[in-house]
Protein backbone atom coordinates (compact mmCIF):
# COMPACT_ATOMS: atom_id res chain seq x y z
CA UNK A 1 0.00 0.00 0.00
CA UNK A 2 1.22 2.90 -1.04
CA UNK A 3 0.76 6.07 1.56
CA UNK A 4 0.86 9.87 0.76
CA UNK A 5 0.05 13.06 2.60
CA UNK A 6 -2.23 15.76 1.30
CA UNK A 7 0.84 17.85 0.30
CA UNK A 8 2.85 15.40 -1.54
CA UNK A 9 -0.99 14.80 -3.43
CA UNK A 10 -1.17 18.42 -4.01
CA UNK A 11 2.40 17.98 -5.59
CA UNK A 12 1.60 15.40 -7.51
CA UNK A 13 -1.62 16.77 -9.08
CA UNK A 14 0.38 20.15 -9.97
CA UNK A 15 3.16 18.26 -11.58
CA UNK A 16 0.56 15.76 -13.53
CA UNK A 17 -0.93 19.40 -14.60
CA UNK A 18 2.33 21.18 -15.54
CA UNK A 19 3.46 18.01 -17.63
CA UNK A 20 -0.09 17.95 -19.19
CA UNK A 21 0.19 21.56 -20.66
CA UNK A 22 3.75 21.22 -21.47
CA UNK A 23 3.43 17.99 -23.29
CA UNK A 24 0.54 19.53 -24.99
CA UNK A 25 2.72 22.25 -26.34
CA UNK A 26 5.64 20.08 -27.00
CA UNK A 27 4.89 19.37 -30.35
CA UNK A 28 5.03 22.66 -31.73
CA UNK A 29 8.76 23.18 -30.15
CA UNK A 30 10.26 19.64 -31.17
CA UNK A 31 8.44 19.43 -34.81
CA UNK A 32 7.22 22.99 -35.63
CA UNK A 33 8.36 25.36 -38.28
CA UNK A 34 9.27 28.66 -37.50
CA UNK A 35 8.24 31.43 -39.56
CA UNK A 36 7.82 35.25 -40.19
CA UNK A 37 4.45 36.84 -40.23
CA UNK A 38 3.40 40.51 -40.78
CA UNK A 39 0.70 41.77 -39.05
CA UNK A 40 -2.19 42.75 -41.51
CA UNK A 41 -5.63 43.78 -39.02
CA UNK A 42 -5.81 44.41 -35.76
CA UNK A 43 -8.66 44.18 -33.12
CA UNK A 44 -8.66 44.87 -29.61
CA UNK A 45 -5.51 42.67 -28.74
CA UNK A 46 -5.89 40.20 -31.06
CA UNK A 47 -4.41 40.32 -34.58
CA UNK A 48 -4.59 38.81 -38.06
CA UNK A 49 -0.79 37.62 -38.87
CA UNK A 50 -0.45 36.61 -42.09
CA UNK A 51 2.83 34.83 -43.35
CA UNK A 52 4.16 32.55 -46.52
CA UNK A 53 4.33 28.69 -46.65
CA UNK A 54 5.14 26.86 -49.32
CA UNK A 55 3.92 29.54 -51.91
CA UNK A 56 0.87 29.41 -50.02
CA UNK A 57 -0.23 32.98 -48.11
CA UNK A 58 -1.87 31.88 -44.65
CA UNK A 59 -3.78 33.96 -42.28
CA UNK A 60 -4.55 33.06 -38.98
CA UNK A 61 -6.14 35.18 -35.66
CA UNK A 62 -4.26 35.30 -32.42
CA UNK A 63 -6.24 34.67 -29.26
CA UNK A 64 -7.19 38.02 -27.10
CA UNK A 65 -4.10 38.35 -24.44
CA UNK A 66 -1.32 39.56 -22.98
CA UNK A 67 0.43 41.37 -26.27
CA UNK A 68 -0.34 44.05 -28.58
CA UNK A 69 -0.09 44.51 -32.05
CA UNK A 70 0.99 47.44 -34.14
CA UNK A 71 -0.14 47.02 -38.39
CA UNK A 72 2.45 45.60 -40.11
CA UNK A 73 4.60 44.83 -37.34
CA UNK A 74 6.92 41.37 -38.01
CA UNK A 75 6.26 38.69 -35.68
CA UNK A 76 7.65 35.46 -35.28
CA UNK A 77 5.49 32.47 -36.16
CA UNK A 78 5.56 28.55 -35.46
CA UNK A 79 3.47 26.15 -36.98
CA UNK A 80 3.15 22.40 -37.58
CA UNK A 81 3.14 21.16 -41.21
CA UNK A 82 0.23 19.87 -40.97
CA UNK A 83 -1.64 22.39 -39.74
CA UNK A 84 -0.36 25.80 -40.56
CA UNK A 85 -3.87 27.95 -40.04
CA UNK A 86 -3.35 26.94 -36.40
CA UNK A 87 -0.05 28.84 -36.00
CA UNK A 88 0.80 30.89 -32.78
CA UNK A 89 2.89 33.98 -32.16
CA UNK A 90 6.81 32.27 -31.22
CA UNK A 91 7.14 34.79 -27.90
CA UNK A 92 6.83 34.63 -24.71
CA UNK A 93 3.46 36.50 -24.06
CA UNK A 94 2.37 34.68 -27.41
CA UNK A 95 3.16 30.73 -26.64
CA UNK A 96 4.45 30.31 -22.93
CA UNK A 97 2.36 32.70 -20.47
CA UNK A 98 -1.01 32.25 -22.77
CA UNK A 99 -0.28 28.75 -23.68
CA UNK A 100 1.15 27.23 -20.58
CA UNK A 101 1.72 29.03 -17.75
CA UNK A 102 -1.50 30.86 -16.92
CA UNK A 103 -3.45 27.52 -17.02
CA UNK A 104 -0.78 25.89 -14.72
CA UNK A 105 -1.49 28.79 -12.52
CA UNK A 106 -5.09 28.92 -12.55
CA UNK A 107 -5.45 25.03 -11.90
CA UNK A 108 -2.83 25.46 -9.55
CA UNK A 109 -4.79 28.14 -7.80
CA UNK A 110 -8.01 25.77 -8.10
CA UNK A 111 -6.51 22.57 -6.31
CA UNK A 112 -4.74 24.94 -3.60
CA UNK A 113 -8.06 26.20 -2.81
CA UNK A 114 -10.10 22.65 -3.00
CA UNK A 115 -7.16 21.05 -0.53
CA UNK A 116 -6.72 24.03 1.67
CA UNK A 117 -10.17 24.50 2.78
CA UNK A 118 -11.71 20.73 2.53
CA UNK A 119 -12.63 18.32 5.02
CA UNK A 120 -9.17 16.55 4.34
CA UNK A 121 -6.41 17.68 7.31
CA UNK A 122 -3.29 18.33 6.58
CA UNK A 123 -2.16 15.12 8.72
CA UNK A 124 -4.85 13.06 6.52
CA UNK A 125 -3.05 10.57 4.59
CA UNK A 126 -4.09 9.13 1.27
CA UNK A 127 -3.68 5.35 0.58
CA UNK A 128 -3.31 3.56 -2.66
CA UNK A 129 -3.08 0.44 -3.51
CA UNK A 130 -2.96 -0.10 -6.93
CA UNK A 131 -3.21 -3.51 -7.20
CA UNK A 132 -6.48 -3.75 -6.18
CA UNK A 133 -7.46 -0.41 -7.77
CA UNK A 134 -8.38 0.84 -3.87
CA UNK A 135 -8.24 4.54 -2.99
CA UNK A 136 -8.59 5.42 0.45
CA UNK A 137 -8.46 9.20 2.94
CA UNK A 138 -6.92 7.75 6.42
CA UNK A 139 -7.38 10.62 9.17
CA UNK A 140 -5.44 11.33 11.63
CA UNK A 141 -6.54 10.11 15.52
Amino acid sequence: MLVISRSFFVLLGSLGIFLFAFLNKADLLVDGISETGKVVAVSGSSAIIEFQYQEETIQFQTAEGFMTYKLNNIVPVRFLEETPHQAVVFTFFGYWISGIILPILLIAQIMWLAFSTSFVSRRAKFEFEIWKLKLGIRFPE
